[in-house]
């Protein structure tokens, strides 16, 4: 009897007020759980991302330069007698060959973007360091010379994300 005697006293705005209630009650627990689902969504997205553009970077080189860095490790191996400095006479010959010197400086080039991206957190470091340390250890030993003396020539510390990515990862394998 009570509550049908409240039930009459129960107004339009009183139903009004009871269902936005429940909406706020209800709806709230859920916007916060989508909110939640939401960020792990665009955290997972964004490691699948940084990963999916280290592999297509990986393929750049796979696909591009990996030939041509393989010439560059031989001749510089053969003309540098495995690590030590290049004479100046041996390096003016490589110096005076315009395709050499392109090439060398693409795959320079190269490791410095993947270390600066590395570095930056643009590129994952494990798919990187997966598919490419055995070839950023080889490069840069072979190539480690010609920088220096490129250094010393133009003043200026070209190839030093590509030497700190090294330095790293020289004591992982």
């Amino acid at each position: 009897m009570i509550l049908l005697d409240n039930m009459n006293n129960f107004s339009f705005q009183d139903f009004r007020d009871l269902i936005e209630s429940i909406v706020l009650v209800v709806g709230i627990p859920l916007v916060l759980i989508q909110i939640v689902l939401l960020k792990k969504q665009l955290k997972y997205q964004t490691e699948w991302d940084k990963k999916n553009v280290t592999f297509e970077y990986i393929d750049k080189y796979t696909n591009e330069l990996k030939d041509i860095n393989k010439k560059i490790i031989q001749d510089l191996r053969l003309v540098g007698q495995k690590g030590k400095n290049l004479s100046n006479k041996k390096h003016n010959k490589l110096l005076n060959d315009a395709s050499f010197r392109t090439d060398i400086m693409r795959i320079v080039a190269y490791f410095d973007h993947l270390a600066l991206g590395i570095k930056n957190d643009y590129f994952d470091n494990h798919v990187a360091e997966n598919s490419l340390i055995v070839m950023v250890i080889e490069t840069y030993k072979a190539i480690q010379p010609y920088i220096e003396f490129r250094r010393k020539e133009l003043d200026v510390e070209i190839a030093s994300n590509f030497e700190e990515l090294y330095n790293i990862w020289k004591n992982r394998i």
